[in-house]
């Protein structure tokens, strides 16, 4: 009898765990189901909808709010490769160009990537992928070994592409038309500049100054357009020959001009060739806009923090409303500049991680660049 008691007891104690294991696990999933809520929240407010897909690159995953965009259920793109979605094979090859590196542990992000809906039309999205580790495996000992897919979350960017090529067809409309315009009034206000004389002839030099200033806006909108998209990619470059180069060029264009460089012989930073459009723009401007005659200083100094390029005139300064453009960085009707270099300048050196600061004194004004230091 005793030994039927005890094993009675074995058998409640058996089943008092067991009910307990049970409620700890309910209790688990209430928790589980109630984070990927959250995360769907987060997921849902940030991006238009999510993908997983595995190493043979097919959709393991696909969130509800596919079907809205692409046309597709969950479901349906579920088992399938992801060129089931992609318009074409070069945009096949493109997709594992960028993939492959999520595989390699790296993090990207896509831009303006072509999506072909289930209906047939092509639709232009940004992806941002990041790789998808064995949950068995502690995130500080994962290796890529550990790595079993890629999360893709996605956000709808075809508005965003129609629009900017709206606005691309609109500014090459008008640089072409104002350079052909220009053009004709430059010529013609050369001639009467030639031809008359006393005040009427200051006129028309009045006339072609402002011509060749309005060329000079087209070109700077062009080049403008040409960098507002760009990522850093920046690499350590030694920008000495660089400032150099860019040296030479202002005093070949501006005679008259001083111009003083005290900078190292070897300078590295973390920056992209196009730092030297910036550097010519910053210098030109100096001296177009310093004393009479120009004087230009470059001073360029390595710290822990990076380089600093300081570029200084012994002009009148720059105008305050250019100055409240650049640090709003907004443009309003009642708050605009006369001219796009600045903003040029501002648009490179934001793109390569840098920084743009100007003062302005009674000596003239300093432009500084500080670009990051090397990795």
């Amino acid at each position: 009898m005793l030994g039927d008691a005890g094993a009675q007891v074995v058998r409640l104690s058996d089943v008092t765990q067991t009910e307990r294991q049970r409620r700890q696990l309910a209790e688990r999933e209430i928790e589980l189901n109630e984070q990927n809520e959250l995360y769907r929240g987060v997921i849902d407010a940030s991006f238009g909808f999510v993908f997983r897909i595995d190493e043979q690159g097919r959709f393991t995953f696909a969130s509800p709010s596919v079907a809205e965009f692409l046309g597709y259920s969950p479901a349906e793109l579920e088992g399938e490769p992801v060129s089931v979605l992609l318009p074409n094979e070069a945009t096949v090859e493109r997709a594992w160009d960028e993939i492959e590196p999520i595989f390699d542990g790296e993090r990207n992000l896509v831009q303006d990537f072509p999506l072909e809906t289930k209906a047939g039309p092509t639709v232009f999205t940004d992806v941002r992928g990041v790789p998808i580790y064995r949950g068995s495996v502690p995130a500080d000992e994962r290796t890529t070994d550990d790595i079993v897919g890629i999360q893709l979350m996605v956000r709808d960017a075809t508005k965003r592409r129609e629009r900017e090529g709206l606005i691309s067809v609109i500014n090459r409309v008008l640089r072409h038309n104002m350079r052909n315009k220009m053009g004709i009034i430059t010529g013609y206000a050369g001639i009467l500049e030639g031809r008359l004389s006393g005040e009427d002839a200051e006129k028309a030099t009045k006339i072609k100054d402002t011509a060749d200033q309005l060329l000079d806006l087209t070109e700077s909108a062009q080049r403008l357009d040409e960098y507002r998209e760009l990522s850093p990619e920046l690499e350590p470059i030694d920008i000495a020959p660089m400032l150099e180069d860019t040296v030479s060029e202002l005093r070949m264009q501006f005679p008259e001009a001083s111009v003083t460089v005290d900078a190292p012989d070897t300078v590295v930073a973390d920056t992209h060739e196009r730092l030297k459009t910036a550097l010519w723009e910053v210098v030109e401007n100096a001296a177009k806009h310093g004393g009479d005659p120009p004087d230009v200083e470059v001073d360029v100094t390595v710290t822990e923090a990076g380089v600093v390029i300081a570029v200084r005139d012994n002009g009148p300064g720059i105008p305050e409303i250019e100055q409240d453009v650049l640090q709003s960085t907004v443009e309003t009707p009642l708050v605009h500049g006369e001219g796009l270099g600045l903003w040029l300048i501002h648009w490179i050196v934001t793109s390569l991680n840098g920084e743009l600061e100007t003062t302005a004194g009674d000596e003239g004004t300093t432009v500084t660049i500080r670009l990051p230091k090397t990795s």
